[in-house]
C-alpha cells in the first residue's frame, strides 16, 4: 500500500531559516535607524540648549560678542546648522537648530529658549 499523502519537506529548514534572518535583518535596520535618528535629536537639542545660553549671555553684556554669531559659533561646534536666532528682547534668547541626518526626508531639529532667571515678582508670580 502506498502513502497517498506523502510530502518530500527537504529543503523546508532553509527557507525557514532564510525567512527568519530577513526578518532578523529588518529589525536590526529598524533599530539601527531608530538609534541613529534619536542621537541626532539629542546632538540638536544639546547644540540649541548651549547655543541658547551663550546667546543670552551675551546679550545680556556678559559676554562680548553679538549673540547670534555667538549662537552660531557655539552651534557649529556641536556639528548642528543654526536655523534662527531670535532676540526677545531683556536677555531672552530663542535658537532653533538643524542636525542633518543620512534618513530620506527627516533632519533632526531641536529649539531652546534662555534667559535671565526670573527675580522679585515674576519670581513670585512662577511659583
Amino acid at each position: 500500500m502506498t502513502n497517498i499523502l506523502h510530502h518530500d519537506d527537504a529543503g523546508s529548514g532553509t527557507i525557514t531559516m532564510l525567512a527568519t534572518l530577513a526578518v532578523a535583518l529588518t529589525l536590526l535596520t529598524g533599530a539601527a535607524t531608530l538609534n541613529h535618528a534619536a542621537i541626532a535629536a539629542a546632538k540638536a537639542a544639546a547644540a540649541a540648549d548651549l547655543a541658547a545660553l551663550a546667546a543670552s549671555d551675551a546679550d545680556r553684556g556678559l559676554m562680548l560678542a553679538d549673540p547670534c554669531a555667538l549662537a552660531e559659533n557655539t552651534v557649529a561646534r556641536h556639528s548642528a546648522q543654526l536655523e534662527s536666532c531670535d532676540i526677545e528682547g531683556d536677555g531672552v534668547v530663542r535658537i532653533r537648530t538643524v542636525v542633518e541626518t543620512r534618513l530620506p526626508l527627516w533632519n533632526a531639529t531641536g529649539e531652546a529658549r534662555a534667559g535671565p532667571p526670573p527675580t522679585g515678582d515674576k519670581f513670585l508670580e512662577n511659583s
